[in-house]
């Protein structure tokens, strides 16, 4: 709930395609880039913020990398 609220704030509950929250320490999202799917690794908290981070992070290298972790202080492209 607090997840939809916050990408809902932020205008990207639409880019969110599925949810991953089998470990709620870790959860992850599958989102659209630019028309393609990536997984985003997020933190416990700040999910709007965070999301907007990672899409931001992946904007024209949606092709080169399977996704973006923006679960610690600094995001980091994971490799194809």
């Amino acid at each position: 709930q607090k997840m939809l609220e916050e990408w809902r704030s932020f205008e990207l509950a639409n880019r969110v395609q599925s949810v991953d929250l089998s470990d709620p320490k870790n959860p992850q999202v599958v989102a659209v880039s630019d028309g393609i799917t990536k997984k985003v690794f997020l933190p416990k908290d700040n999910f709007g913020k965070k999301l907007q981070l990672a899409l931001e992070h992946l904007a024209g290298r949606e092709k080169d990398f399977a996704g973006v972790d923006v679960s610690e202080t600094s995001p980091r492209l994971i490799p194809n």
